[in-house]
């Protein structure tokens, strides 16, 4: 070679590739695979395909490529963008696509499950998990547990007659979606309830959801779903933190949300007019 001004590798197939300057009026691209060695790319009896002192091409490599001067590629590399803009015609950045790869994806944040409930003739939205103030997730069912463990601590006196409830206690992450019948008098939608707890020193306690995906309906704004939104395997939400980077290098994070399938029918335990056991 006369003078190679440019190389680069292609990682899929390992071979190189040169562009060489030629002397007088031709450039030219060269090609040497991975098990080739020892080449004889013909310079000084070739510039190009153009013989300059005569012979034949036996044992000579000829290029893959060729160029007249002013009319070939005036900057080149394997990985390198076309760019007019540059002096040499490309841009040897590294491109780095817009695409999210799974690493870059939190664990949700916030889930909540929707699930309809035959037994009690409704459907609920389920807070499973939902972020505090550090942006971290909490687990409501756990949090719940936790709560019901420590009211059921003392034990009932002896002698303690059965009690008549209307209505059994429902998780306090677990809230109804009542059906409302439509203008059409055929449509039915599902819209989000607060659950109102009675408490035993003060007035009734309103139960509202705390996690973000279902913030509007601690507002004046109800949240309706379409009936069809539940169906009886139920749907999953769920809203994670990603990450990604821009082909000029800036950094976006964002919060998105995501939908999937539920995990079939649940049961809230909600029963009316029943008598319980003391303890």
């Amino acid at each position: 070679m006369r003078n190679p001004f440019r190389n680069s590798f292609d990682r899929a197939t390992g071979e190189l590739w040169i562009g060489d300057v030629g002397q007088g009026a031709v450039e030219e691209i060269d090609r040497v695979q991975i098990t080739q060695s020892g080449l004889n790319m013909g310079w000084p009896l070739y510039e190009g395909s153009q013989p300059l002192a005569g012979g034949g091409t036996a044992g000579l490599t000829m290029p893959v490529a060729e160029y007249f001067h002013g009319t070939g590629v005036r900057g080149w590399a394997m990985y390198a963008l076309t760019d007019e803009r540059e002096v040499d015609g490309c841009n040897t950045s590294f491109l780095l696509a817009p695409r999210l790869p799974g690493a870059l994806e939190s664990p949700p944040v916030e889930s909540v499950l929707f699930a309809r409930d035959e037994m009690a003739n409704l459907a609920w939205a389920i807070e499973q998990r939902v972020a505090d103030a550090a942006g971290e997730g909490r687990d409501r069912f756990d949090e719940w547990v936790a709560r019901a463990r420590e009211g059921s601590d003392q034990a009932p006196a002896v002698g303690t007659p059965p009690r008549y409830v209307v209505a059994t206690e429902v998780p306090d992450h677990w809230l109804p979606l009542a059906p409302v019948q439509l203008a059409d008098h055929e449509s039915v939608s599902l819209v989000l309830e607060s659950l109102v707890r009675a408490m035993p020193d003060g007035p009734p306690l309103r139960l509202l959801p705390l996690g973000a995906l279902l913030a509007q309906a601690a507002t004046d704004q109800p949240l309706w779903l379409f009936e069809e939104e539940v169906p009886r395997s139920g749907a999953s939400v769920t809203r994670a933190d990603q990450r990604a980077r821009w082909h000029g290098g800036s950094v976006h994070a964002w919060t998105a949300r995501r939908k999937g399938s539920g995990t079939g029918e649940s049961s809230s335990g909600l029963r009316y007019d029943g008598v319980e056991e003391p303890g």
